[in-house]
């Protein structure tokens, strides 16, 4: 089974499209909280899609895992939570 990560050459344009996508709609205040908490999913669940694949690849070769994956994932997480505390603090 051949599987490759590419990068920016692969799905990394996803991500990068998601991250430029939250930058412009941050800057606007009447976004609702859901549509970042999706966005900060859908890049989470590519970064942890691409770590498994990294580490089906790795059992068949010697491949460095790039600091792109591991960032993308942190993140994904961090904005869940952003997202996630701002939802709770305008409950109050």
């Amino acid at each position: 089974m051949e599987t490759s990560v590419e990068g920016i050459k692969g799905d990394g344009k996803i991500t990068l499209v998601i991250a430029g996508l939250i930058f412009l709609l941050a800057i606007s205040k009447k976004i609702p909280l859901w549509i970042f908490l999706i966005l900060g999913l859908t890049a989470g669940v590519i970064g942890i899609v691409d770590l498994f694949a990294m580490s089906i690849v790795t059992e068949t070769t010697q491949v460095v895992t790039a600091i792109g994956i591991y960032l993308t994932i942190a993140t994904a997480v961090l904005m869940i939570i952003g997202v996630l505390m701002q939802a709770v603090d305008i409950r109050k």
